[in-house]
């Protein structure tokens, strides 16, 4: 199993977070529901994706990235453009994993 969490559906596409059994980094997936219709669409994520929400032409999510921690995505529904948000800017992963 991937472990798929975060089931969200988006005008018909399930958008949805796995993990990559090969790199074992979570990733953002979308899905028709068919196996030729199943893609990553951002696999730079090594630790966690979380609070969806559809915005209009946008997705947004929440990335728990190693390096860089906490940072704020957008994905445009349209032209498939991602943006990041640096929530901490010039800094390094520090927060601790137990969430202190």
């Amino acid at each position: 199993s991937s472990l798929p969490t975060q089931l969200t559906d988006v005008g018909g596409v399930l958008y949805f977070t796995a993990i990559d059994l090969g790199s074992g980094t979570r990733g953002l997936w979308r899905t028709d529901g068919t196996l030729v219709g199943s893609e990553v669409v951002d696999s730079d994520v090594a630790y966690a994706i979380t609070e969806f929400r559809r915005v209009g032409d946008y997705l947004y999510y929440v990335t728990d990235e190693l390096l860089t921690g906490i940072e704020l995505k957008s994905y445009n529904l349209q032209t498939s453009e991602f943006h990041t948000f640096d929530m901490n800017p010039g800094t390094i992963y520090k927060r601790n994993r137990s969430g202190s």
